[in-house]
C-alpha cells in the first residue's frame, strides 16, 4: 500500500489557486461505495439512467440497490474467514470422523470435546495453525449473501484497474472524505484557515485526487498546505471480556459482562463456549463501574486503562482483558 501520508501539489490557473489532495489511503473493502460504469434506465418516464450502486459498511453488512430494487445482505473477506479454513480442513481429513467442526456465528471454529465434556473454539488462525491449513488474507475478494439471491456471489477488485467486478458488471470505489482543512502562511510560521469557496465533497473516487479551488490575490508569495484532521477512535468497555491467568487467551477461565454500569462475572474452564453464557450463567453478585476519561472505577476502585489492537485488548498495566469477539493476542 506504501506509505498513506496525504501528499498535495499546487497550481495557480486564472487567478485560482488549484490544489490536488492526494489522501494515499489504502484499500480497504468495508465503509466504500461502490458504483457501476455501466448506467441502467429507470422504470419511471423521462428519467435519466442511472448506475447500480453496492454500500459495503462494516460489521460484514450490504446493501445493493439495482435502479428501484433495494437488496440486503452480508458479505466477508475470502482467505481469513472460518468457513475457508474449514472448506480446507474438509478437503485435507474429509468431513466424517471423531471430531465434527462447524463456523459459530462469531466466526470461529467450534467443536464439542467428549474427552473434556467442553467445546473447543479457535479463530480462524489458530485452527490454521493447529491443522497446518494455509492462513492467508485476500483482502480483495469478498463473499456475499443477499437476500432473494440463492448462491453466493463473488466478487473481485482487480488493484491494476481499480475496479470491483461483481455479478458481471464492473464497479469503481468512493471513499467518504475525511475532515480537510487548508490552510495559508506569508512565513510559514504563522497559519491562518482558509475559506473555501465551496464545501469540500462527502466522498471521492478512489485512488484518484481531491481537487480543490481557491480565489488567491497573486500580490505576493504565499504558502499553502492541507492538513488531515486524525479522528481519535472511542473505544468503550461495554461488551464481554477474557481473563486469563497467562499471557494466553486460550488459557482464559474468566469472563467479565460490563452492561449499563453493572459487570457480571462468569467462570469456566479452558475452551468453554462462552458465546453460550447467558447473564443467568453468571455467579451471585454484581459490581457496580463507571468508564469516563480513560478510567474504569468498579466499585469504587479507579484503574487507569489503554485500549490495544484497535479497541479488542485492554490494558491495566500487569493484567490485560480480551474482547470476546476480537482476533487479539
Amino acid at each position: 500500500e506504501g506509505d498513506s501520508t496525504p501528499e498535495i501539489s499546487i497550481s495557480i490557473e486564472d487567478g485560482k489557486v488549484k490544489i490536488a489532495v492526494n489522501l494515499n489511503e489504502p484499500f480497504r473493502s468495508e465503509n466504500t461505495r461502490y458504483e457501476s460504469i455501466k448506467k441502467f434506465p429507470q422504470p419511471w418516464i423521462g428519467s435519466s439512467d442511472i448506475p447500480h450502486e453496492i454500500w459495503f459498511e462494516d460489521k460484514g453488512k450490504m446493501t445493493w440497490r439495482q435502479t428501484d430494487m433495494m437488496f440486503m445482505g452480508n458479505y466477508e473477506v475470502i482467505g481469513n474467514s472460518a468457513k475457508n479454513i474449514l472448506n480446507q480442513y474438509t478437503q485435507k481429513y474429509g468431513d466424517i470422523g471423531i471430531r465434527t467442526w462447524s463456523v459459530d456465528k462469531k466466526n470461529n471454529l467450534k467443536s464439542f470435546n467428549e474427552l473434556t465434556g467442553s467445546y473447543e473454539i479457535f479463530t480462524p488462525k489458530e485452527f490454521a495453525a493447529k491443522y497446518e491449513l494455509d492462513y492467508y488474507s485476500n483482502k480483495y475478494s469478498i463473499e456475499a449473501s443477499i437476500s432473494g439471491y440463492l448462491v453466493e456471489i463473488i466478487g473481485v477488485f482487480n488493484p491494476e484497474t481499480n475496479l470491483l467486478n461483481f455479478d458481471t458488471l464492473d464497479y469503481v470505489p468512493f471513499f467518504e472524505v475525511p475532515k480537510l482543512a487548508v490552510e495559508e502562511s506569508k512565513d510559514m510560521e504563522k497559519w491562518s484557515e482558509v475559506k473555501l469557496p465551496e464545501p469540500l465533497p462527502k466522498e471521492y473516487q478512489w485512488p484518484q485526487e481531491l481537487k480543490i479551488e481557491l480565489e488567491a490575490e497573486l500580490r505576493e508569495s504565499t504558502f499553502y498546505r492541507v492538513k488531515k484532521e486524525t479522528i481519535e477512535p472511542n473505544y468503550s468497555v461495554e461488551g464481554r471480556w477474557l481473563w486469563s491467568p497467562t499471557i494466553n487467551i486460550a488459557d482464559a477461565n474468566t469472563m467479565y459482562e460490563f452492561l449499563d454500569g453493572t459487570r457480571y462475572t462468569y467462570y469456566c474452564g479452558p475452551n468453554c463456549d462462552w458465546y453460550s453464557l447467558e447473564i443467568s450463567d453468571a455467579i451471585p453478585g454484581t459490581d457496580v463501574y463507571n468508564y469516563e476519561n480513560d478510567t474504569l472505577t468498579i466499585d469504587g476502585v479507579a484503574q487507569a486503562v489503554t485500549f490495544e489492537c484497535d479497541g479488542g485488548k485492554i490494558n491495566f498495566g500487569n493484567w490485560n482483558l480480551w474482547k470476546l469477539d476480537s482476533d487479539c493476542e
